[in-house]
């Protein structure tokens, strides 16, 4: 649903097929459609597990691509890659009675150095800014006197950014573009 927040997904049994040597592996994701969700993948070669996050952005379909690359070449007819794919559908759920009484605004969004981020119905403690593979770039307490917390983003490279809000029951998640 797309007021759930982001689904993660636990990938298993990541291998080259290769018996004697051990090839290096390259994993990507990509969203068909990424104003219906973010995918974002985080693996390290040659473990046999990674993780997938799929973020919702807004009710619609699309298809998610997972590919696995290994460094051992086309020679002899040989495959280097292969993908899954899969559908994502994300759903208006009934919870939305909630998320109307509680909610954070971002403003100015887009923006190029600071943004106000303020909440209703909620108390929120921490604020994070991750990208959109996960990371953790930027993190602050909410201002909770004064309902809202100014965020200083000048340092971060222009693109989309996730902000989460975090409070004692609830968390609240929205995206934002640094110009």
């Amino acid at each position: 649903g797309l007021n759930e927040g982001e689904r993660i997904i636990n990938l298993t049994g990541i291998n080259d097929g290769e018996p004697i040597k051990s090839q290096e592996l390259m994993m990507a994701v990509k969203s068909l459609d990424p104003t219906v969700a973010i995918a974002s993948l985080t693996y390290v070669s040659p473990n046999t597990e990674g993780t997938l996050r799929i973020i919702p952005q807004k009710v619609g379909t699309t298809k998610i691509r997972v590919l696995v690359r290994d460094n051992g070449g086309l020679s002899e007819g040989a495959s280097d890659s292969t993908y899954i794919e899969f559908t994502v559908n994300v759903k208006q759920v009934n919870a939305l009675v909630q998320s109307e009484r509680s909610f954070i605004n971002v403003y100015p969004n887009p923006s190029n150095s600071q943004i106000t981020v303020s909440s209703s119905g909620v108390n929120m403690a921490e604020l994070t800014i991750s990208d959109l593979s996960g990371r953790l770039l930027l993190q602050k307490d909410f201002d909770t006197e004064i309902g809202s917390s100014q965020l200083d983003v000048s340092n971060l490279t222009p693109g989309i950014y996730i902000l989460t809000a975090r409070g004692k029951e609830t968390v609240l998640v929205t995206k934002f573009y640094k110009l």
